[in-house]
């Protein structure tokens, strides 16, 4: 048996390269499969968030960098040690260099231990598996060959990633005991893994073939998330009924939009002048009143035509980031399907319009994709999150934290699905979606600097600080971060503005603009600063929240006209009903606004405490706020607090509360809710859990707390 030579200390530094480049690569494809390909593995490909693969390439060679120079330091240092002297130092060398990826590894579950789904065991068995790399490895015999320390730095990694993957499964609620025992299995293989590919390395000097080995599966990695890309839900299904003759139904959902920043409703920059040429052959409703503060009960009002308390999907004490919508309630796109329409949609928001909540029903195509993640946020456990954080802090991440498609890419989504109709002759119900003055407001160019104000330096890091700070303190925000916001605000709703004419073009050419009924709305506001709040959700029923725009171009019109009455988000199914020549339901909460409206209407609205802000632990958001709006009056009743009350055509932004407990009109007002809150039947689903990867595209959206 060949001795191998003992290597001389002015290799050291080289072979601590070797080792520490293997041990980062190999976590660097662990956590790339874990984040990329072990999710198409359990997920249905319309539930799939792709990953860039470029980006991928990227931070695997970052981790290629911080290993090359954790092995780099030890061979250097390691043999200047004199008391080391007598111990074996090239072990030494090759332990501290693969070892260092672990030792961050330990670093960081101490850091997150609080709110990380590990439990206190797998840090004890982490933190033995590294001493035991650096004891075992300087020594000599069957010990030490068992610790060889490519083996003892890759057990961590398996270990670390293979329980995120088991808590991952397991809080993805399905298949129960067999989903713990698939991951109880991967984790065994990656261990199975680690220790012949730690035999592999030998005890040679530089780890050629392992290197090899570790940059082709990296390659292959790289490849496979390229491939993997999600896909639209179908659910088509036979059609018995005939709707030839009807006209086509189109919605058009501005997510995040006031009524107050825009210019066709007189705001003083120019950030809609399409949608004022819309107006010119629609029907402006200037008092349009979102049902909620948030995207998924205004949406579901929008598709059952009832209110938040009625359909109950909505934030509740069972359900803080809000519940599905129950099976029991039919929705237009089912009545309009079930009438013989073609039913169709593409949505921007992949959070809370996804399949996981019910909005899909009655649609034979659904498209909730989101772009593929480069640098936006994933969980802090792994590394890529942390080196994520610590770029944003020195490069700009706008565009590469972009966590929805563009309005340009939602015109292609909503044309890609009308290519899926059958041409048949049937009537198209579409349904669109943007996103684009969402937080965290990155409108492309020249649009971000179309307005003065932008920041360079605001960074969406900077956004979540200055958000927790205004609404968790209740400070007034200041006029630079002020400036910022309605400047980006403003310039995502003039690129929006700037898409809607480029698809009523595409509609013309098509030839679904004319007979078509569209409709135009947003489903609540956002504020900006106003009462130390910002965003929306659990917030409040001020103007800023609720106050939206709403247009509707009913089939061959060709003449506008306003309408200053109160309407709803509740009002747009019996509105399409009637426009095709449907029933309306005697349960809808709404009324046709093919119909006058008169002035002395009333609608509701309501806001539930859940989402970021609740997660504040913030006492003014913890409370249900309902609220009465007529076109000149606005009644506030909040759980706990004082009501308020005001004169909407004299004080516009609310800021003189007229409440009298005494006096008539707040009487009256206080009356009419009371009433309308005993007629609501509560029909709040029981507790329904969430999924990982739901709650995943909610935190990528904004609507979780970082």
């Amino acid at each position: 048996m060949n001795t191998p030579k003992p290597l001389r200390s002015e290799r050291f530094p080289i072979i601590g390269m070797g080792f520490g480049i293997l041990a980062w690569l190999v976590y660097g494809v662990f956590e790339l499969f874990g984040l990329a390909v072990l999710p198409r593995m359990r997920e249905a490909a319309y539930e799939y968030r792709a990953y860039d693969w470029r980006m991928s390439a990227v931070f695997l060679l970052v981790y290629a960098v911080a290993g090359a120079a954790a092995g780099l330091l030890a061979g250097v240092f390691l043999p200047k040690i004199r008391k080391l002297r007598n111990l074996n130092t090239a072990n030494l060398v090759r332990a501290a260099a693969t070892v260092s990826v672990s030792g961050v590894l330990l670093l960081n579950l101490l850091i997150l231990r609080r709110d990380s789904p590990f439990s206190p065991s797998i840090l004890v068995v982490t933190l033995i598996l590294v001493i035991a790399a650096c004891v075992g490895s300087a020594g000599s015999g069957s010990f030490a060959r068992g610790c060889r320390p490519f083996t003892a730095a890759w057990l961590p990694c398996g270990l670390y990633l293979g329980c995120q993957w088991l808590a991952d499964w397991s809080a993805n609620g399905s298949h129960g005991s067999r989903v713990t025992i698939y991951g109880l299995l991967l984790i065994g293989l990656l261990g199975a893994v680690a220790w012949f590919a730690g035999r592999f390395t030998g005890s040679g000097g530089f780890p050629k073939a392992s290197l090899t080995a570790v940059t082709a599966a990296a390659v292959v990695c790289c490849a496979v998330t390229a491939v993997l890309q999600p896909a639209p839900f179908t659910a088509p299904e036979a059609v018995k009924a005939s709707a030839a003759g009807r006209p086509s139904v189109i919605i058009i959902s501005l997510d995040t939009i006031r009524a107050d920043h825009l210019s066709v409703y007189g705001y003083g920059r120019n950030t809609t002048p399409n949608l004022q040429k819309f107006a010119a052959e629609s029907t402006v409703f200037t008092r349009g009143v979102a049902s909620s503060d948030m995207t998924l009960p205004t949406h579901a009002s929008l598709f059952t035509g009832l209110y938040a308390s009625q359909h109950g999907a909505h934030f509740s004490a069972e359900h803080r980031m809000g519940a599905p919508l129950d099976t029991r309630f039919v929705t237009l796109a089912e009545r309009l399907h079930k009438s013989g329409f073609w039913t169709g949609g593409a949505v921007a928001n992949g959070g809370y319009l996804s399949v996981a909540f019910g909005l899909h029903r009655g649609f034979e195509y659904w498209d909730q994709r989101m772009p593929a993640a480069a640098m936006a946020p994933v969980g802090q456990q792994y590394l890529r999150g942390r080196f994520r954080d610590v770029a944003a802090r020195f490069i700009p991440t706008s565009e590469l934290d972009r966590v929805s498609r563009r309005g340009a890419e939602m015109n292609d989504a909503a044309f890609a699905a009308l290519e899926q109709r059958p041409h048949d002759g049937r009537p198209v119900f579409l349904f669109v979606n943007y996103m684009d003055a969402h937080v965290p407001y990155l409108p492309p160019a020249p649009y971000d600097s179309m307005f003065p104000g932008k920041d360079p330096a605001f960074t969406e890091n900077r956004y979540i600080t200055t958000y927790l700070d205004v609404i968790a303190h209740d400070r007034k925000i200041g006029d630079r971060e002020h400036a910022h916001l309605v400047s980006q605000y403003d310039g995502g709703i003039a690129y929006l503005d700037s898409q809607l004419g480029l698809f009523f073009d595409r509609l013309k050419a098509a030839g679904l603009y004319d007979n078509s009924l569209i409709v135009v709305l947003s489903d609540h506001g956002e504020a900006l600063g106003e009462r130390n709040c910002m965003d929306h959700g659990g917030m409040s029923l001020y103007e800023e929240q609720i106050h939206v725009p709403l247009l509707i171009k009913f089939p061959r019109s060709h003449s506008g006209a306003v309408v200053s009455a109160a309407v709803g988000t509740v009002d747009i199914l019996p509105t399409v009903l009637d426009a095709v020549g449907l029933p309306i339901p005697k349960n809808a909460a709404g009324q046709s606004l093919a119909k006058p409206v008169t002035e002395e209407r009333e609608v509701m609205s309501e806001s539930f405490p859940g989402g970021r802000a609740y997660f504040t632990n913030t006492a003014r958001f913890d409370r249900t706020y309902r609220s009465v709006v007529s076109a000149s009056l606005k009644y506030i009743a909040p759980s706990m607090g004082r009501p308020e009350l005001y004169n909407l055509r004299e004080d516009p932004t609310e800021t003189r509360n007229l409440f009298n407990p005494e006096e008539a009109q707040s009487k009256h007002a206080a009356e009419q809710l009371l009433a309308w809150s005993r007629t609501v039947t509560q029909r709040i689903p029981g507790p329904s859990k969430v999924d990982r990867e739901t709650m995943e595209r909610l935190r990528s959206l904004g609507y979780v707390g970082q």
